[in-house]
Parts: structure tokens; C-alpha cells; sequence
């Protein structure tokens, strides 16, 4: 991910007075490091020590309120936030926009039935889910990581996520919730991945959403 690219956030942040800071993902943009699709439990650990000396860095600024600072993410940050938001006491409160909350191997299996946005799935939601029902997680597990989060966190989805396995991850934060962690869950019945608006899992000619109020649960 680079500076920049979430729709102008760090724009409109500062004009609401908040003050924020994003930063080229390793081997993207001016960052030095290679950049891989191919992660594991070990890059996880190299991003999120990344976004942790970022962490770190504001909580030093004279001009930042240190009982404020948060951290926003998308997609693969539902990995790495946790286990930022575990090695960083400096934060106080997390956002995550479309971040799964199953393993690697089970975001990888729902990937390659949806097509990602590629074509519209061959299968049905319902042909789908059973699937993924069958399938045995393996790889890289957040959970252990969200367990040790004690911050208040919003998660948010969109229902026609091609990516992420977003039933699966909302049961996982269900569950939590009922264990006492300060979850909250946003749900835009019609956002994709991006949390753009569609009707059939693409990711093609689709405004943003802005007409749909987040469902809580």
C-alpha cells in the first residue's frame, strides 16, 4: 500500500483537525525493502514491526495527543493490526476495513472461489460457504493476536467482499464479543473489498459508498 492511496484519508483527517501518517509499504512507493505478495507468519511480523516504530515515533511528537492515537488499516492489516495493537501500548483504538479474521490458507481458499473481482463467482454464495465449511485452516492465525487486543476496535466489511472470507471473520468477531472484547462491527450490505458499492462481487465502475448508514451489531 502507498502513501496516499485510501481515498485521500490523510486529506480529509486534517481537515477534520485530526492528524495522521501513512507511509509506503515495504518495496512500494520511496520504501526501501521488497515488496512479495507470497507473506507468511514472518512478513507479518516484519510489516507489523513497521507500523509499530510508526506507532512509536507519533507517541514522541510533542504536537500529538498520545491518549488518542489510533490505527486504520485495509485488507491485510486484519493480520498485522493485531499484533501491532499487541506490541504497541502506545495505541489506543484500531479501525480495520475489510481484514479477515481466518488464516491465511482459508483467505487464499475464498479467494480463488470468488475470483477476486476477476469474473463474477461461478458458484453460489451458499456453494461457497459450504466449502469453505470443509476446508482445513492452516497458515498464519490472527486470533492469537486479536486475544491479546484490550483497545477498543471497529471492524468493518462489506457483503460482497470477493476477497476476504467476511462471514467467517464476523463469526470470529462474534464470538469474541461475547467473551467481553470492545468490538464493534460495521456492515455495508452491498460494499466490495474496497468497500465500493456492487451488486455481483465486482470490482469494476462502482462508486464509493456514501448512501448506506453502517449497520452495527
Amino acid at each position: 500500500w502507498a502513501r496516499g492511496a485510501p481515498y485521500a484519508l490523510g486529506e480529509y483527517l486534517a481537515a477534520n483537525g485530526i492528524a495522521s501518517w501513512s507511509y509506503d509499504k515495504r518495496g512500494v512507493g520511496k520504501s526501501g525493502g521488497v515488496y512479495t505478495h507470497d507473506v507468511d507468519s514472518a512478513q507479518f511480523e516484519l510489516l507489523a514491526a513497521d507500523a509499530i516504530a510508526g506507532v512509536k515515533m507519533l507517541a514522541r511528537r510533542p504536537d500529538i495527543d498520545t491518549n488518542r492515537i489510533g490505527i486504520w488499516g485495509i485488507s491485510q492489516a486484519g493480520w498485522i493490526i493485531p499484533i501491532v495493537a499487541a506490541r504497541a501500548p502506545e495505541l489506543d483504538f484500531a479501525i480495520v476495513v475489510s481484514g479477515p479474521l481466518t488464516t491465511l490458507s482459508e483467505e487464499n481458499y475464498f479467494s480463488s472461489l470468488t475470483g477476486e473481482g476477476a469474473e463474477v463467482p461461478k458458484r453460489s454464495r451458499a456453494e461457497i460457504a459450504a466449502l469453505m465449511k470443509a476446508h482445513k485452516p492452516t497458515g498464519f492465525d490472527p486470533i492469537p493476536f486479536v486475544r491479546q487486543m484490550r483497545i477498543p476496535s471497529v471492524w468493518i466489511f462489506g457483503g460482497k467482499d470477493d476477497s476476504v472470507p467476511v462471514d467467517e471473520s464476523i463469526d470470529a468477531l462474534h464470538a469474541l464479543q461475547k467473551e467481553g472484547y470492545p468490538f464493534e462491527l460495521s456492515w455495508f450490505p452491498m460494499g466490495n473489498h474496497q468497500l465500493w458499492e456492487t451488486s455481483d462481487w465486482s470490482r469494476q465502475y462502482a462508486p464509493l459508498i456514501h448512501r448506506y448508514v453502517p449497520h452495527y451489531f
